[in-house]
């Protein structure tokens, strides 16, 4: 398991993991817990493209999902 100040490092290509938990996503994005799960229950972060529910009931950032949404025109 990588330690926060290893995974702070690393970019959402170099990660080979499709899906992080909100921890992890965190430290890659730099929005605070909060703020993802603010997106998440306003709806600005969609399930299925943003996140997914994993099958033990956790919420997964998806990076693909992430980054699209970072390169979206406003």
């Amino acid at each position: 398991m990588l330690k926060a100040a290893e995974v702070a490092t690393l970019s959402p290509e170099r990660i080979s993991a499709g899906y992080v938990l909100i921890p992890v996503a965190v430290e890659i994005t730099g929005y605070s817990k909060r703020a993802i799960e603010i997106k998440i229950a306003r709806g600005q972060w969609r399930e299925g493209m943003e996140w997914v529910k994993g099958p033990d009931g956790h919420r997964l950032i998806s990076l693909e999902g992430y980054r699209k949404w970072v390169e979206q025109k406003a």
